[in-house]
């Protein structure tokens, strides 16, 4: 069965199967309230019982719904499909990327509904809609002097669970600007009406302007999110406008003189939070990139910015809690935009040449520059140079 997120067999509180739903990663179900005498079924569980936060400890229970999962794959397999079509110039790739499309975002037998009223929904005896003010916490929103400043940590609406949605406008740009025969005119046209009201939901939605306002790495997947709409739908200027309040609001305090980023450190894996945080500042600075001004080096009021949140990183050493794989990729994105006089990065990558990331260090040097300029996030190996010429100026992300 092809992806989609009509595929779920535990239907959201709306009972429409084309609800987005997934459930909150870090609420454990507490039963104490219950009293009951025989087991609950999955179902009263999530129905009757108390949630509480355990932060940054998965609810293994939460992929009862996969929705996440499922978009996690549509956007690489779209990204990877239209690639491999200007690649090989084979039509079987294409038409693969463009009925992903059609199953996840306009085929009303399949569609989803174009909001998140039920991303990573906090289950329990209370909950009849999407998070409610009164069962979440919130990270209070304050002049913050130190980086390990005691704060609650943020666990906000689902939002960004869509925060891969980058990709697949990033292939849909591929698609227009190469004249895919299988993308038409009509298809463009119903995929900007699901994204124009997607877009309406976001910034009108009390849910999605909540998490607007977190100063974490959720505040950033929403600016991250909504520009590349914008973008899709042809809103350059919003787009431009999304960034530029980021940047001069929630971005200001993210990242400390240090480099370390003080919203995710305080978490319980600092080391993933950082990275994953670094990854969608990547993207957004890739988005300005596209829209035709430098966000690379806007500093924070630390005045820091991505470079020193990368080099922060990189010199974290609690291995036992690190995977580099969550890192690499955007220190391969910063050697490529910032240079490498001092060789750290490369010194870095070195350690992971086994992985594709790595080969952005062994492109010809009379290419680097162009490639650069491409708004990829990092090189590409020697045999895609060509074909990356003349294709990536339309990729947003990876």
């Amino acid at each position: 069965m092809r992806v989609a997120v009509v595929n779920k067999t535990l239907l959201p509180p709306s009972g429409d199967v084309h609800d987005y739903y997934s459930l909150a990663p870090y609420w454990w179900a507490d039963c104490s309230n219950v009293h009951n005498t025989t087991e609950l079924t999955a179902q009263q569980v999530s129905d009757i019982c108390n949630y509480v936060l355990h932060d940054g400890q998965l609810n293994p229970d939460r992929r009862m719904v996969n929705d996440t999962g499922e978009f996690v794959v549509l956007s690489s397999a779209i990204f990877y499909d239209v690639l491999a079509w200007r690649i090989t110039g084979e039509d079987q790739y294409v038409d693969t990327a463009v009925e992903f499309i059609d199953t996840w975002f306009l085929r009303n037998s399949t569609a989803m509904n174009p909001n998140l009223e039920y991303g990573q929904f906090i289950r329990g005896q209370d909950a009849k809609t999407g998070r409610s003010e009164g069962t979440v916490l919130r990270m209070t929103i304050q002049s913050f002097h130190s980086p390990r400043a005691d704060r609650p940590p943020l666990d906000t609406q689902g939002v960004i669970d869509l925060h891969l949605i980058p990709k697949i406008v990033s292939a849909i740009q591929v698609m227009r600007d190469a004249k895919a025969p299988a993308w038409t005119a009509s298809r463009d046209s119903a995929m900007v009406a699901w994204a124009t009201q997607y877009l309406e939901w976001l910034l009108t939605n009390p849910l999605s302007l909540e998490e607007k306002q977190a100063e974490n790495n959720h505040g950033t997947f929403w600016a991250e999110q909504v520009a590349s709409v914008q973008i899709l739908v042809g809103e350059l200027s919003g787009a431009t406008a999304t960034l530029h309040e980021y940047f001069s609001g929630i971005y200001q305090n993210q990242i400390d003189a240090n480099g370390d980023q003080l919203f995710e450190s305080a978490r319980t894996r600092p080391f993933h939070y950082r990275a994953y945080h670094i990854g969608g500042l990547v993207c957004i600075c890739r988005m300005a990139e596209y829209l035709g001004w430098d966000a690379w080096s806007i500093n924070t009021s630390f005045g820091a910015n991505l470079q020193d949140a990368v080099d922060f990183a990189m010199n974290q050493n609690d291995a036992e809690n690190n995977d580099p794989t969550e890192l690499y990729s955007s220190v391969a994105a910063v050697a490529a935009h910032y240079g490498d006089p001092s060789g750290k990065y490369a010194a870095y990558l070195t350690q992971y040449t086994d992985q594709a990331w790595y080969l952005w260090n062994q492109i010809p040097e009379e290419f680097r520059s162009e490639v650069k300029s491409a708004a990829f996030p990092c090189g590409l190996p020697t045999g895609l140079v060509l074909m990356s010429l003349t294709v990536t100026s339309a990729i947003l992300c990876l």
